[in-house]
């Protein structure tokens, strides 16, 4: 939407190519404001896509307390914000500094393939970081 509004009102290429940079730096403050919610966003993502995540006997079946359940997410959460401010620095500095061609490039590899990694980790890491802190209580 950044993109289309941006472009039809200012009819500016610039404008174009620098939309993927405020669109990363507006998902990022995203992601760091819902850490002021009780439920950070990528809980509750996480808990949307996967019914009965948090519930009691969800606790109770991966022995996990709740405030390491939270605290799971919430790093996730900073993670997710980290990356889209990194995504965005990285855009505006090979927009600033490199030729169109190299610019697009990046624009494109920052894009699908560290979704799909970050997707990944994501959903991975609650059971890694449970695990390792349950080893570390005995």
């Amino acid at each position: 939407m950044i993109e289309l509004i941006g472009t039809l009102i200012t009819r500016n290429t610039d404008f174009y190519l620098a939309t993927a940079a405020i669109d990363n730096l507006l998902r990022g403050l995203l992601f760091f404001g819902s850490l002021v919610l009780t439920r950070p966003l990528v809980q509750i993502f996480a808990e949307l896509v996967n019914p009965g995540f948090g519930s009691q006997e969800f606790l109770n079946r991966v022995e996990v307390p709740v405030q390491l359940y939270q605290s799971a997410w919430k790093i996730l959460t900073v993670i997710w914000g980290v990356v889209y401010f990194l995504k965005a620095f990285i855009l505006i500095l090979s927009k600033l500094k490199l030729p169109l061609e190299a610019f697009l490039i990046i624009r494109i590899a920052s894009s699908l393939p560290v979704l799909v990694v970050m997707l990944i980790f994501t959903y991975r890491f609650p059971e890694w970081y449970w695990k390792r802190a349950r080893n570390n209580s005995l």
